[in-house]
């Protein structure tokens, strides 16, 4: 990382914000550098090592945790916070009509960034409850209860109810729960609906 230029390394700070796996598209969105200087600035990165293409053009990843581990590790709590905000908005952006198919990943930025921003919050509650609902669809109990916790503490902590039935929650994550087989944590979250 030492030998890649400062504007390579921000632009893989943010890279490593949106995930090991990430698309130029998406950099584009997030980067204001015009596409040449982009495509260098990613070509800086392939060449040192850092990331590497995937099969499919314009698909990269770091080619070690560590590497993502190393750039996050060096951006404060709330600019980490903050990038993770401005990442949900550009694939809320880049998913378009399908954002909502896509709601786990958007929860997961959104959730992040939803300490300073009351309208992150709000649209964290939301892509987690569908991200709950769709795990629940799948049968995936533990899942679901973990995008419905998440969606409860946040409705939980607001000062209002972020447009949320709380109850519904509660006992959404308690079906979650008792079909997972944990008892305690669902008679907990029922007796709390």
């Amino acid at each position: 990382l030492d030998r890649l230029s400062e504007e390579a390394n921000e632009l893989l700070t943010v890279a490593a914000v949106v995930g090991r796996e990430f698309t130029y598209q998406t950099l584009a969105l997030l980067s204001e550098h015009d596409d040449d200087v982009l495509l260098h600035l990613v070509e800086e990165g392939l060449a040192g090592r850092v990331i590497e293409e995937l099969p499919e053009p314009g698909r990269y990843r770091f080619t070690h945790a560590l590497m993502q581990e190393t750039l996050l590790a060096e951006l404060s709590t709330t600019r980490r916070v903050r990038l993770h905000g401005r990442v949900a908005e550009a694939l809320e952006q880049r998913f378009g009509d399908n954002a909502d198919a896509r709601a786990p990943r958007l929860a997961q930025h959104f959730l992040e960034s939803a300490t300073l921003n009351r309208e992150h919050a709000a649209r964290a509650v939301r892509y987690s409850r569908l991200a709950g609902e769709q795990a629940e669809g799948q049968t995936a109990w533990a899942e679901a209860a973990r995008h419905y916790q998440a969606c409860a503490t946040l409705v939980e902590e607001a000062a209002d109810d972020l447009g949320e039935d709380e109850a519904a929650l509660l006992t959404a994550l308690g079906r979650c729960h008792a079909l997972a087989t944990e008892y305690r944590p669902a008679w907990r979250s029922l007796m709390r609906a």
